[in-house]
């Protein structure tokens, strides 16, 4: 009569087998555990586009063998193919990170496999830069008597507008009028420079006319050279714009 008959006739519970480590008998079998241990925890991740946490397996001193498995050159590979084929896709795509250790204590993570550990690390994230702020008025006026427009000042609206033509001439090419009465202008063209307002950006200096001087002074020193027509610098508070060689425009942010 065997062992097992005789305690259930005497009333003794069979006691259960404890969890025993892997062992090379079987690698193959006991890899495929650990892969399908692995791709099971992120079984509810089905059709998830998007998985920005680095993964950490942790693998425990007790588990010897599956330790060799995850540090061979090939584990991650594998596991990412199965991953794939579970059409776990953002899973596959995430960052792996293998410990061969006991997992600390305090961080009560989850078994998924005997010794075998899963840890989710969030990214950290990033620190927010306080917005700047983007005026989207402006004023320019006449900077050291050099020049002469043909009003006091030309308020600059973005919101009613985005490009702003300067030149000597009339209001009907211009929204700057450079004085074409005053013989000190000459040196402006009728289609000199503009300023462009571009969004969540603020004003922008172009040049019309390679042919054109139009120069950006800032804290009084010659800051840009505009002749290129693509070329756009944007403009600061304060910054004088020199137009030929005898005017000299102030350029100012006007706040809300």
């Amino acid at each position: 009569m065997s062992n097992k008959i005789i305690n259930f006739l005497l009333g003794k519970q069979e006691e259960k087998p404890e969890k025993q480590p892997a062992t090379q008998d079987n690698a193959v079998e006991n890899k495929q555990k650990l892969l399908n241990a692995i791709c099971e925890f992120f079984r509810p991740f089905f059709g998830t586009t998007e998985f920005t946490d680095t993964i950490v397996v942790w693998v425990a001193n007790s588990q010897p063998v599956f330790q060799n498995f995850v540090r061979e050159k090939t584990f991650e590979t594998e596991l990412r193919a199965e991953l794939q084929n579970r059409q776990l896709i953002a899973i596959n795509k995430a960052k792996f990170e293998f410990k061969t250790e006991n997992s600390p204590v305090e961080l009560n993570l989850q078994e998924i496999a005997s010794g075998v550990y899963i840890q989710l690390v969030a990214p950290p994230q990033k620190e927010e830069l306080p917005v700047k702020e983007v005026f989207t008025k402006a004023k320019i006026s006449i900077a050291n008597g050099k020049g002469s427009l043909a009003q006091n000042e030309y308020l600059l609206d973005a919101e009613q507008q985005t490009t702003f033509n300067i030149g000597r001439g009339t209001e009907y090419s211009n929204f700057v009028v450079i004085d074409g009465d005053n013989e000190l202008n000459n040196r402006v063209s009728r289609q000199h420079s503009k300023i462009v307002f571009q969004a969540n950006k603020g004003f922008f200096l172009q040049s019309r006319n390679t042919d054109n001087r139009t120069i950006i002074n800032r804290k009084l020193e010659r800051f840009a050279d505009i002749k290129d027509l693509n070329t756009k610098i944007l403009l600061q508070n304060d910054d004088e714009i020199e137009l030929g060689k005898s005017v000299c425009l102030k350029f100012e942010i006007v706040e809300k």
